[in-house]
């Protein structure tokens, strides 16, 4: 636990500390670009690397549009139950709110702004958004 953990050295503290994972995730795992390219994603703040992404391509796209359209036709999601896409959506929400701080401060060194903006706003609306979509879930006909 940091000391001062909303202070700028603790968010700076926090940030230095952060192990981001940059592989692609398709599939149901993290995996490199195919072609093994990286790219540095750079903060606005201070232009530091803070991230290796995997750069990538053409194949990489294919095989994640055939992968969401196998796990599409499967019908696991698609022919869920409302209520049972309901819980999973509201936990979703939950696991949101749980992580603020640590999402805030990714979006944060992403693009640029203030920590507190990222924390009152961004972060708090993304869960809002998807328990509401989680709420009418098992409401639509």
């Amino acid at each position: 636990m940091l000391d001062r953990p909303n202070t700028r050295e603790g968010w700076l503290a926090r940030a230095a500390a952060l192990a981001i994972e940059g592989r692609a995730f398709i599939d149901g795992a993290y995996a490199p670009a195919l072609n093994g390219a990286t790219f540095a994603r750079i903060s606005p703040i201070d232009g530091r690397v803070f991230a290796h992404v995997a750069d990538c391509g053409e194949a990489d796209v294919d095989r994640a549009v055939r992968s969401a359209r196998a796990a599409f036709d499967s019908g696991v999601w698609r022919d869920a139950d409302p209520l049972t896409k309901k819980k999973v959506l509201l936990r979703f929400a939950e696991l949101i709110r749980e992580n603020a701080e640590e999402i805030a401060l990714l979006e944060t060194l992403d693009v640029g702004k203030v920590i507190g903006n990222s924390l009152a706003v961004d972060v708090p609306f993304c869960a809002n958004c998807i328990q509401y979509y989680a709420e009418y879930a098992d409401k639509a006909l």
